[in-house]
């Protein structure tokens, strides 16, 4: 058994519901690909693939009909959105919240949503939060949307690992090819500055995930310990009490 059916089991086992369905983000990428693949090898009959068409790239409806074969050739339910979308400066983030708008239409009491993310695109994630000055903070493995709760199983395992994987198992994927744009703030930081980056420092991928770690930690026990009324925090019942 491979480290990529390993981490959905667990995932799934950890967040075990009673009749939920499994919805899976298919966007036919290597990450999706690999995810619903997995998946698909020890939990098929509650397996729902989600894909959303943009329609912002010449070939968007060849990437819909690749992930409607996919499906059909393993036996996968498969649920689609078409947005229309205009290319503007913001497109990334409108994008992205008519993607989740329609994972969270899909989901009931008791359904899981899976996405791909892995390592690297943590790495990435928190490289450019702290670039723009959000703070160091990756994304979270697991939070509720709706009246479900969307998973990130592979965010302990790299892109390289996401590769063998296909390979090894002959699988076929869609490339995007807006990675390539450098003028998008995230594939300028993945082909430019993370390389130098890596190659400088060694070990710094590693020490930025514990950091954000670390961080995210505190941000949670800030959250749990501090009386916080509001967006007011009271400095008196912080007070050791006479």
């Amino acid at each position: 058994m491979s480290e990529i059916v390993d981490a959905c089991r667990s995932c799934l086992a950890a967040h075990a519901t009673q009749g939920g369905r499994v919805f899976v983000g298919f966007s036919g990428g290597l990450d999706s690909t690999v995810l619903l693949h997995a998946l698909n090898s020890f939990a098929p009959q509650r397996l729902v693939a989600l894909h959303v068409n943009h329609g912002l790239q010449t070939g968007s409806q060849a990437w819909e009909a690749h992930c409607r074969a996919v499906c059909e050739d393993w036996s996968i339910a498969l649920r689609t959105s078409r947005a229309n979308l205009e290319v503007s400066s913001n497109i990334e983030s409108i994008a992205r919240r008519w993607r989740y708008d329609f994972f969270a239409q899909m989901l009931a009491t008791g359904d899981l949503l899976l996405l791909g993310h892995h390592l690297d695109d943590q790495q990435e994630t928190n490289l450019l939060h702290l670039l723009q000055g959000r703070g160091l903070y990756g994304m979270p493995r697991s939070r509720p949307l709706a009246e479900g709760l969307l998973l990130r199983p592979l965010l302990e395992l790299d892109r390289q690992a996401l590769h063998d994987y296909a390979v090894n198992h002959d699988l076929f994927w869609c490339e995007d090819p807006s990675n390539l744009d450098l003028d998008l703030d995230r594939n300028y930081l993945r082909h430019r500055l993370l390389p130098l980056v890596k190659k400088r420092f060694p070990g710094f991928p590693g020490r930025l995930e514990s950091l954000a770690a670390r961080s995210d930690l505190q941000q949670q026990m800030l959250s749990t310990l501090l009386p916080v009324r509001g967006d007011r925090l009271s400095l008196s019942e912080l007070l050791p009490r006479p």
